[in-house]
Order: C-alpha cells, then structure tokens, then sequence
C-alpha cells in the first residue's frame, strides 16, 4: 500500500511558480506509486473537484489554537504520512500536530527568504527539497545532518511547449520586442527599474516594444507611471497556447529581481527559444543558465542601465548569431517533463523513508490558555521568531 504523502502550503491555485509545482504533483504522484494529498492554510480562490484538496481558509481574526486544533484534527486522518511542508515558514508551528512519519522541507526561494526561519526548522526535518541547485549548496552547516543524502534539487519541468512556428522569436523589422514574464511586484521582483531600463534604452535610440506579462500589486502603479510610454503594453495574464504564444513571441525576456530560486518563467522562455537577461544574484536557476546561454545575458545586479546595455549588446548581433542563441536556449532547457520532476521527488520521498529518522516526533497539541488566543494575524506580525518560540518545540 502506498504511503500517504501530504503536501502543505498557503496556496495551490494561484499561477505562480510554487502552485505550478503542486499542480504537477497533483497530476502525477498518483501514477508514480504515491498517496497524495494537500492541504492549503489560505486559499481563497473556488476549491476545485478533488478530494484530494483540502483548504483550511485560515484568516487573521482565527485564533492561532483554533488553527492549531483544526490541523491537528485533519492530518490525524492519515497518520504516518510524509509530510511536505512548502515553503517551510509554518514548519515549526505544525510540526508537533502532524504525525508524520518523516518530515520534509521545500524551499522555493534563496536564502533572503529562508534565512530568518531556517535555524527553527533543526531537529524537525528529514529531508530537504530545493529549486535551485545553487541554493542548496548553501544549506552546508545550517542544518545538522542534512548532507547530500538528504538533499534534492528536482529538475524543474517545463509543460511541453508547442512548435512556436516559423518566425517566432525574431524581430520585425528594426524594432526589439522584449517582455517580462511574472508577478507584478516591486518586493522581490523589483519592477520599479523598469522605468530606468526603458529610458537607458530610449538613450540609445533603440526602436523597442515591451510588454508585461502577468499581475501583481504592483501593477496599477507601475501603469500610471508607464502611462506616457507608448512602447509598453500590460497584456495581463495569460495560460496555455496564449501564454507558450507570446513568450516565443519575443526577441527576450528580462528580469529585474533582487532575490529568486527560480524564476520557472525564465526556463520556460528559453525552452521555446526566446533569449533571456537576468541579474547576478549568486543563487537562483537564472544564474545557472543565463550564463550558459551567453555571459553577456548575465548582468549586474540591481542596475537596470547595465541590462539595457546587455540588451543593445547582444540583440546587435547577425541574424544567424541571434539564431544559434535561440537554439541554444531551447537546446539547454531539452528534457524536463513534469513526469520526469515527479520521478525524481517519489524516489526522494522513498529513499528518506528508507532511512533513520532525524526529525523530533510529533507530540500532539499542547494548549497554551493565553497565546492560544491570539489572533493569527497578530501572531503572524509579531515574526517568525515569537511563532517559532511561543510554543513548546518537539520532543
């Protein structure tokens, strides 16, 4: 009989690259031997058909030991499962309600995410799962006894894109048609360079378009402060063809973030053979394979001028140079299918299993009278160090 596994996140119906993932063990762990099964803390999107889901819908105003006793109530329906805590912020929280039988992080992000929780989660996992490979170098030492058997960076899939078809990915004319792929964020995805990238790019006298693909918090200031640039257009969101469609319609795509694992959209932009500008960040999948593609594409980050000069650099070359990129973007990203990503996470989950248990076991709900009170969203602003603490810890 298959072990339950349980995947835990905020989230799964959102577009983003964490929800990609989850769609992807939900549609293939079954096949693949596996018992799964999600549990999301704050959806607040329509629950899909499945049994398989379940959403807490957790909100501010909860008391943090209503919260607690609910998801104690609900795993204890499978006990001795694998858990998989995504993201791993609520970790240490839930972990003495869980019942695992081993315990699992994912960490989808670099370390300026995982860095202020990270020396909570010892003596609680047996395992670690990580987007970018770079970023799971980085857990040497920080984490006693996760070495290298311990550790998985699955290769991220990419959904079979389509043929773009003659002609997509090459520039009409004289005029350089760029895009952004992604949430429109000024945190993280620093969106606000993107007026000094325009304008470095408008000094040249470059002839260019660029196009917004995606939304975001950020997204009605940044259309208000773009609103007098002609050559930028907010496309919003976009899935399936239209979204495979308009990536491949792209000379390039650019990035402007402080801190990533991924992004997931830079592998799939170059999987249809778009060329992709990112920042040296040190850690994220965009510093392994912008490089690879052309050093030029690898710029330094926080500088959107030093971008705007890597843009004119590269897209000056021949037609044939620029052909031989796109090929070679496409040739880098050959080989990620999403039954290969869920392969390589079962196997995981079955080789920790196989071996001893590093982390505490749960020990059930231990009430507190006052702190048990609080609402979450008061709890939740006081920081990960009073969630991590105000409770007793493992066993």
């Amino acid at each position: 009989m298959a072990r339950p596994v349980i995947h835990v996140y905020s989230t799964m119906l959102d577009l983003g690259g964490v929800e990609s993932l989850l769609a992807v063990h939900r549609r293939w762990e079954p096949a693949l031997g596996v018992d799964p099964w999600f549990r999301m803390l704050f959806d607040r999107r329509a629950a899909p058909a499945d049994t398989r889901y379940h959403n807490f819908n957790f909100h501010g105003w909860q008391s943090l030991g209503s919260l607690r006793r609910e998801f104690a109530r609900e795993l204890a329906a499978r006990p001795g499962s694998t858990v998989i805590y995504h993201h791993g912020w609520w970790l240490p929280f839930l972990a003495p309600l869980d019942g695992a039988a081993r315990r699992l992080v994912f960490l989808h992000g670099d370390q300026s995410y995982y860095r202020t929780f990270l020396p909570a989660l010892r003596g609680l996992v047996d395992g670690v799962l990580c987007d970018s490979p770079l970023t799971l170098e980085r857990l040497e030492g920080s984490l006693p006894g996760m070495d290298a058997t311990r550790r998985l960076a699955p290769p991220i899939p990419i959904e079979r894109p389509p043929d773009p078809g003659p002609g997509a990915g090459r520039r009409e004319g004289d005029e350089l048609v760029l895009g952004y792929p992604g949430r429109l964020r000024r945190d993280q995805k620093r969106l606000d360079r993107l007026p000094a990238f325009l304008s470095a790019l408008r000094a040249r006298r470059v002839k260019f378009r660029f196009e917004l693909m995606g939304e975001g918090v950020f997204g009605p200031a940044l259309q208000r402060q773009l609103r007098d640039w002609p050559e930028v257009r907010f496309l919003g969101r976009k899935q399936g063809e239209d979204y495979w469609q308009q990536l491949a319609s792209w000379d390039a795509a650019v990035w402007f973030s402080d801190s990533e694992a991924g992004p997931f959209a830079l592998l799939e932009a170059m999987a249809v053979g778009t060329l992709v500008f990112y920042p040296r960040l040190g850690e994220s999948l965009g510093d392994i394979y912008t490089p690879r593609l052309d050093p030029r594409c690898h710029y330094r980050a926080g500088d959107p001028v030093a971008a705007a000069d890597a843009v004119c650099a590269v897209l000056a070359d021949t037609g044939d140079e620029l052909a031989a990129l796109r090929a070679r973007a496409a040739a880098l990203m050959a080989g990620r299918t999403a039954e290969g990503y869920a392969q390589s996470c079962v196997d995981f989950y079955q080789h920790i299993a196989a071996m001893p248990r590093l982390s505490a076991v749960a020990t059930g709900v231990r009430l507190n009278p006052f702190l048990d009170r609080l609402p979450m969203g008061v709890g939740t602003r006081l920081g990960p160090r009073f969630m991590h603490r105000a409770w007793p810890a493992l066993a």
